[in-house]
């Protein structure tokens, strides 16, 4: 069940990254990366060698991630909507809204396991000039990974 909720976020956030910014400078992703004995930095760096290199900036490991993963979701959803510099209320609330659907695919995904831990990871991709922030759901041997690009940042 857990591979049809990742594609399902996957697609939804996919939607919402190509109404975001620039046709391909804004870019988001839901996938499953299995869990090995190393760091899950060194684990993420190792899940996209050789094409792209992670210089690894911020990792930070938060306990109690729920309502600080909704406030970082805000943060990065529908930065420069239709590619329009817009804050108002409308969009605001819309970004809480989108926010909130995606914490509740989430636990939904997560709520069968005991405890489960959020990173949050910053990363430069070195060969290809831009920003990432991973947000990292530990759930038993897997992560729950959502990845944000932004490529207009360097």
């Amino acid at each position: 069940m857990l591979n049809e909720d990742i594609a399902w976020l996957d697609g939804y956030l996919n939607a919402l990254s190509s109404i975001d910014g620039g046709l391909r400078s804004y870019f988001a992703t839901a996938f499953i990366l299995e869990s090995d004995n190393k760091s899950a930095a060194s684990t993420l760096a190792d899940f996209f060698k050789p094409e792209i290199s992670l210089s690894i900036s911020r990792v930070d490991e938060i306990n109690d991630w729920h309502g600080y993963l909704e406030q970082a979701l805000v943060d990065v959803l529908l930065k420069i909507p239709l590619g329009v510099q817009r804050e108002d209320d409308l969009v605001s609330e819309r970004r809480k809204y989108l926010a909130f659907r995606i914490m509740d695919s989430i636990g939904s995904m997560i709520e069968s396991y005991e405890k489960s831990l959020l990173l949050d990871v910053e990363v430069t991709c070195i060969n290809h000039e831009s920003r990432c922030r991973f947000f990292l759901i530990s759930c038993n041997e897997q992560y729950i990974v959502l990845q944000f690009t932004d490529e207009n940042c360097i």
